[in-house]
């Protein structure tokens, strides 16, 4: 067996030099193949606006906040931030200038190609800053690849036992399955969680899921499991739970298990009609409402009252056709998708900024009164719907 040099296993870094940005500190040095360094860049300072022939760049945004500025090819810079935990890739060709915004820590990786850098500040009309001079008057320009943070994204399954309409409605049989069977099956063959979590508060619910292959690493507590306990609770202790055991998520997913026939195919796109909304916090599954408010009541005393006090055409909406009534919707327990930070920011699941995923005929079907299961079980006979 050949003998490795164990310097060479844990290398001390060697200090690059002081820049006129900070530090540089040289980590690794694989010649021909691979530097890996640690850059230390001080709050205001920038780098030079340059790009480069050969070398491709890429690099971690250990803390802080840095500016980047690059020409995606439209021969005008643009800017983007990053912060603590976000990617860049700078290949060769692309115009790109680093600022920082408060001290940072950056892990750069790149080939080794210490010589190689064209600054071009001119071009764009500013001012030379200090820092090294170009090394070539060669110029070209590519398009920008900026990695963004991987979503990490983890499906909630509540299951609480102590139905009321239906005896263990969560696990009644449907079609040879546990109800909540089916659920865990969709978000598995969706293949885009990194985690599945049962919640619940039954060892016998959690005995059942972790046979179809959901986790349930410890059970939801009796106070926040009642008729009347809101999502947010449970949600937001699971999440506090998970995180306490360092397992972090960009979004969360409610996949309710009494939708059993929203399949792999409806959540993977719903998670592509939110992937694809800018500013959004949330997506909540639904549907045409059948039963219009404008035809409900309320009751007191010796008189019922309408719901809505509006009207159209001089006439009220209760004495309206359904179909002259404006379009309403109502949700279905069929899928939710939240940023993880609308727990933090706004105290609920679901933030302020909800767009809508429109389900289709069955997906939005809900099991809650005996009924549904001979519904479900008919529409699966016949292929109806």
């Amino acid at each position: 067996m050949k003998k490795i040099n164990i310097k060479k296993v844990f290398p001390k870094f060697k200090l690059v030099g002081k820049r006129d940005w900070g530090e540089e500190r040289l980590l690794v040095l694989i010649p021909k193949i691979l530097s890996l360094k640690l850059l230390l860049m001080k709050k205001g300072k920038k780098g030079n606006l340059q790009f480069h022939h050969k070398k491709n760049e890429c690099g971690y945004l250990l803390s802080g906040r840095l500016k980047i500025k690059y020409d995606n090819g439209s021969g005008k810079l643009k800017t983007k931030i990053l912060t603590k935990g976000k990617y860049f890739y700078f290949p060769p060709g692309l115009v790109h200038q680093e600022t920082a915004l408060t001290d940072c820590k950056i892990i750069e990786a790149s080939t080794p190609h210490f010589n190689d850098r064209v600054r071009v500040e001119k071009k764009y009309g500013l001012g030379e800053a200090k820092g090294l001079p170009s090394t070539t008057k060669k110029t070209s320009f590519i398009k920008i690849i900026v990695l963004k943070k991987k979503s990490k994204i983890v499906a909630f399954i509540p299951a609480r036992q102590g139905s009321e309409r239906i005896k263990n409605k969560n696990i009644v049989k449907l079609f040879n399955l546990p109800l909540l069977a089916h659920t865990i099956i969709a978000a598995k063959k969706c293949k885009i969680f990194d985690r599945i979590i049962l919640s619940t508060d039954s060892k016998k619910y959690a005995k059942i899921g972790r046979r179809f292959g959901a986790e349930t690493p410890f059970l939801r507590p009796k106070k926040i499991s009642g008729p009347y306990s809101p999502d947010y609770d449970w949600v937001k202790y699971t999440l506090e739970r998970l995180k306490k055991d360092g397992h972090d998520f960009t979004h969360f997913f409610i996949l309710r298990p009494t939708s059993p026939f929203r399949n792999h195919k409806t959540i993977l796109r719903a998670w592509k009609k939110f992937k694809n909304s800018k500013n959004t916090d949330s997506l909540r599954a639904v549907e045409i409402c059948k039963q219009h408010p404008g035809k409900m009541w309320t009751y007191s005393g010796k008189y019922i009252f309408p719901l809505l006090s509006k009207r159209k055409n001089g006439q009220p909406f209760f004495n309206m056709q359904f179909k002259s009534l404006p379009k309403i919707f109502v949700q279905n327990g069929s899928l939710e998708i939240s940023k993880i930070g609308v727990i933090k920011n706004d105290k609920t699941i679901t933030g302020k900024k909800i767009i809508p995923f429109f389900t289709n005929k069955k997906e939005g079907f809900d099991v809650n009164y005996p009924i549904d299961i001979t519904l479900a079980n008919l529409a699966k006979r016949t292929k109806s719907w």
